[in-house]
């Protein structure tokens, strides 16, 4: 028989139909379980994907809203990182550096990648640098320049990385106002 014909060398182990069929049911098994295997880690991605599209929509959503309410304050808003290259520069920001700054906002919007230090003089920059070294913040500091008043405020957003400054000019009237109004605050407070 078939243990006869593996004996004299006229048949393999592997061309026995019982050898075959359980081999074949276990290969089957095995294609199964990886089947399923695979089926599980799609279900995973694709639920993954979905989270990170939802969560890329909230981001996007939020910056929007960010990138409005920028827009609307009445006052210069600059965020620059460590190299002091400007990320992202509101309207009245661009207002306040002049003619120049308003014409490279034309060409490159929000002034984006631009040098700070072409823009604003070096006690304002030193201030900066002050911030990104320290990583102090610098709130309410006027400066005199050219026919303005401007109060500086520049404080840290991630550690010696990326900083924020927020600049009004004083003679504006609605910041006037304003600061008139706080000021009055204080002295009534103290």
């Amino acid at each position: 028989s078939f243990a006869v014909a593996v004996a004299h060398g006229l048949a393999k182990t592997d061309m026995c139909l019982a050898y075959n069929l359980t081999n074949k049911q276990e290969f089957i098994e095995a294609l199964k379980n990886s089947n399923e295997k695979l089926a599980h880690t799609q279900k995973a991605l694709k639920e993954s994907e979905e989270k990170a599209r939802r969560e890329q929509m909230t981001a996007n959503e939020a910056t929007d809203r960010m990138q409005t309410l920028m827009q609307q304050l009445p006052s210069g808003i600059v965020i620059v990182d460590n190299n002091l290259k400007i990320i992202q520069a509101n309207k009245k920001f661009i207002e306040l550096l002049g003619e120049e700054a308003k014409a490279i906002d034309e060409v490159v919007p929000g002034l984006e990648g631009a040098d700070l230090k072409s823009f604003l003089p070096p006690k304002v920059i030193s201030m900066f640098q002050f911030t990104l070294t320290k990583d102090e913040n610098i709130v309410g500091h006027d400066i005199h320049l050219d026919k303005q008043l401007l109060n500086v405020s520049v404080f840290s957003i991630r550690k010696h990385n990326i900083i924020g400054a927020v600049i009004r000019d004083m003679y504006v009237p609605e910041v006037r106002k304003e600061e008139v109004i706080g000021r009055i605050d204080e002295v009534i407070t103290q």
